[in-house]
Order: structure tokens, then sequence, then C-alpha cells
């Protein structure tokens, strides 16, 4: 039983109290990776492994002792197991949903600037719980447009603020506020249909409603690409980027495994 989930096996011992505290200190852990701490969900993970093998070991030394002169429990049948196994997915899913999440970042990424391809990011879900967005926040957010991809980019501004379009540029209160884009490089149009504030010809302004962000990705080329600028509601802002869990190696340098980009894959994707 303990294979499938931690504190099963206790729970088939009768151990009921012991399979309770291993399932919160699981859950315990979880919530803990929600402290803006580079290596702490690391040290978690290995930690919640750890519970799984003693819980698993324990329960398998415990019922062979018992073999002899077991004695069913009211705890002893499939209702138990199943009430305690869900339980525990949902608690274990739970801090994830609310407290943090992670973002990898792709190729030609919207803040393909600031972090390199293979970089994966820890965004705070809790940070805008209680508070909202600052100009300058680097979040993950969603992007309604494009099927609710994720995607990351810099807050320029908050609702209740007008932007304006004009000749391939993006201004907010009179100032230009694109990112510098190479020497040569043309901006590519974008039809009206593609994002309200694609560049166009004509003066178009742009009004951002309340509860609502300007968000454009810090790239030469993220003001004009539908999934990296726009004006976003709070809902589909995900978190705020704290820091960088992993950080890809350059392109020159020889392939190595990395226990961080490990478990990312294995329990934190």
């Amino acid at each position: 039983m303990g294979v499938i989930f931690p504190g099963l096996g206790q729970l088939y011992n009768g151990r009921l109290v012991l399979a309770a505290i291993i399932l919160l200190l699981i859950f315990a852990s979880h919530c803990l990776i929600a402290v803006q701490s580079e290596n702490l969900p690391v040290i978690l993970i290995l930690i919640n492994i750890g519970i799984y093998v003693l819980a698993f070991f324990y329960a398998m030394i415990r019922a062979g002792q018992l073999r002899d002169g077991y004695i069913s429990k009211k705890t002893n049948n499939w209702i138990f197991y199943m009430i305690f196994l869900m339980v525990g997915i949902i608690l274990t899913s739970l801090p994830g949903q609310f407290l943090y999440t992670f973002y990898r970042v792709p190729a030609n990424d919207c803040m393909g600037d600031k972090y390199a391809e293979g970089d994966v990011l820890y965004a705070s879900r809790l940070a805008y719980m209680f508070d909202k967005p600052k100009q300058d926040d680097i979040v993950v957010f969603r992007v309604p447009s494009a099927g609710g991809m994720r995607s990351i980019g810099r807050v320029w501004a908050e609702g209740e603020r007008e932007i304006v379009v004009r000749s391939n540029a993006v201004f907010l209160d009179g100032y230009e506020i694109l990112s510098s884009r190479p020497k040569g490089m043309d901006i590519p149009r974008i039809s009206d249909t593609d994002s309200e504030i694609a560049a166009r010809d004509t003066v178009k302004t742009v009004r951002i409603p309340e509860g609502s962000y300007l968000i454009i990705g810090d790239n030469s080329m993220g003001w004009a690409d539908m999934t990296c600028c726009g004006v976003f509601a709070k809902s589909l802002i995900q978190g705020k980027v704290d820091y960088v869990f992993y950080s890809s190696p350059p392109e020159d340098a020889p392939p190595r495994a990395d226990l961080k980009l490990l478990l990312y894959y294995l329990f934190l994707q």
C-alpha cells in the first residue's frame, strides 16, 4: 500500500495517527517551497523522498511483525484507503495551485534578453494573493489569444492609464517604452485583429481597464508579439518571478547532469 502513497501502509497496519502525521509532513514540505529560497525546493523534495522510503519500509517491516497476530480494524477497507489517497493528493497539489509555480524558458522567449533558453524560473503566486502587480515586476501570465499558453513579461503600467500607439512605437505618459532593438531591424507589422496595441501607421489610444495591466517582454520583438505584449487582467497573472531556480548552461558548455533540472521534470513541472 505504501508504494501508492506514503502513509497508506501505516493505515493498513492500523496506525491511523502515524499515517496522518506522515501526510501532514508531506503537505507542510510542499507549502514550505513557497519560501523564497533558491535551494530550499531541492532540500524539501529530497526530504519528501526520504519520508516516502522510510514510511514504505517501516510499514512493510511492521506488517511482517503483525502477520501472525494480525487483527483487522475499521480502517482496513478500501473506502478508508481511497479517502486517505484522495485527501493526500488534494493536500499535496493545493500548494502548487495557490502558492507557487515554475516556468521553463523556451526558445525565442519574451524575456530572452534577461533569461536564457532552458532556465527554470520560480514564480510566487502568494505575492499577488493580497497585493497587486507593480511596475517593473516580471510575471508569469496566460495569453487567452494563444490558447491560454503561459508567457513571461514585465509589468509597465496598471489600469486607468492610456497607451498611445504611433509610428511603430508604444508610448506611455508621452515616453516611448519599447526596449532597444538591433540596428537595421524592421519591426514587423501586425494586423489590427492580432493585438490591440500592435504597430500601426495611425495613432491609436488604448485605455487600460481597471484591474488590468500592460505587460511587455524585454526582448527587442516582445512588444510586437501577441504572446509577449498586451493588456491582461490580474486573473491571468499567475505569479511574480522571484529567482532563477535552475540556470541553463551556455550553448558551448559540455552537457552535464543537474539535480535541480531532474527534480523539476519529476516533481515541479
